[in-house]
């Protein structure tokens, strides 16, 4: 199958600590549309080789990374601070942080 130029089938699905909360949510949803399911969300294993979660990947005996700071130690642009200190900055309405 091809959409857009794009090979689907051998086409792995990726996201950074999506098996604990993204992929049930999106299961959920495209369930409660109506929607089909994509064939990378239908295995349940939590290895599937349809999917790549790269905190799993790149985690080792460390402890977890928050996306944002594994963004800024490999040099990759984003928000300096993990997404739930942004929600306190907007809760104390520290514009500049939130901002950056």
């Amino acid at each position: 199958m091809e959409h857009r130029g794009l090979k689907t089938a051998h086409t792995q699905l990726m996201g950074y600590g999506s098996e604990q909360k993204d992929i049930p949510v999106l299961r959920r949803v495209t369930a409660s549309q109506r929607m089909v399911l994509l064939k990378q969300l239908r295995d349940l294993n939590p290895h599937s080789a349809m999917r790549m979660d790269l905190c799993n990947a790149i985690n080792t005996q460390a402890p977890c990374l928050h996306l944002p700071e594994y963004a800024l130690a490999t040099s990759i642009p984003c928000k300096p601070h993990r997404s739930l200190d942004v929600g306190e900055f907007v809760k104390s309405e520290d514009r500049p942080r939130v901002a950056n």
